[in-house]
């Protein structure tokens, strides 16, 4: 049968439903089964070496989490933080850094097609995906996208938003005046954190919310007619 004899964070002994059983001394070494949404954990000297395993999925790390290695269910993944490191995943993404932060690049499968970006920070960055371009400068603090869905401006972050887009309409003159505007929702703000307005239309009721802290706040809900 199962069990379970912990002494979190120092010992840990047990037996899982199938029998498997484990003993681990933290941190000198052993093995851990169904613990921190892990399937299994081993470790020898923690943090020398330690390695995890999530359904088929392997992780193996040096120095952690300096350094490590992972591969399974179509994944791969290897780091030696900052310095480099990618990850590539079949079908989906395939992405590397080279100093991180310095030099990010990624490579997306999308059902559009084919995605690509990277960004030099803190100088550039670029990315294109179908119907989709993003232009950063500075990033965060510049930003251009134009799209079929959406087109967005920070000119800068966040003093300066901009979004119109088919489920978004934002402007931002922040802190002294913003709106959002989207599907169900309105909301504005000024001096901010000082007003606020809110309104959310649901198919059976309206709700409303007006702030000016610290004097003034309401809030009221009224069911709609059938």
């Amino acid at each position: 049968s199962r069990y379970r004899v912990w002494v979190f964070p120092v010992y840990f002994q047990g037996r899982t439903a199938k029998g498997d059983a484990y003993l681990a001394v933290f941190p000198l070494g052993g093995r851990i089964r169904q613990f921190a949404t892990r399937d299994e954990i081993e470790f020898v000297l923690f943090p020398v070496w330690l390695r995890h395993r999530v359904n088929d999925v392997v992780t193996t790390s040096w120095l952690f989490p300096l350094i490590s290695s992972t591969s399974g269910d179509g994944q791969r993944r290897f780091r030696v933080f900052p310095l480099y490191g990618y990850a590539r995943r079949e079908g989906f993404y395939s992405k590397r850094f080279i100093l991180w932060p310095v030099w990010t690049e990624a490579e997306w499968v999308l059902p559009e097609g084919t995605g690509r970006g990277y960004i030099l920070f803190p100088l550039w960055g670029r990315t294109r995906i179908p119907n989709d371009e993003t232009l950063m400068i500075l990033p965060p603090f510049f930003r251009f996208t134009r799209g079929e869905r959406r087109n967005l401006t920070y000119c800068p972050w966040p003093f300066i938003q901009h979004v119109q887009g088919q489920d978004l309409e934002k402007l931002c003159l922040w802190p002294l005046w913003g709106r959002k505007t989207t599907e169900n929702e309105q909301s504005q703000f000024f001096l901010w954190p000082v007003g606020s307005t809110r309104r959310i239309d649901r198919p059976e009721t309206t709700y409303r919310q007006v702030s000016v802290l610290p004097f003034f706040q309401s809030r009221t809900e009224r069911w709609n007619e059938p």
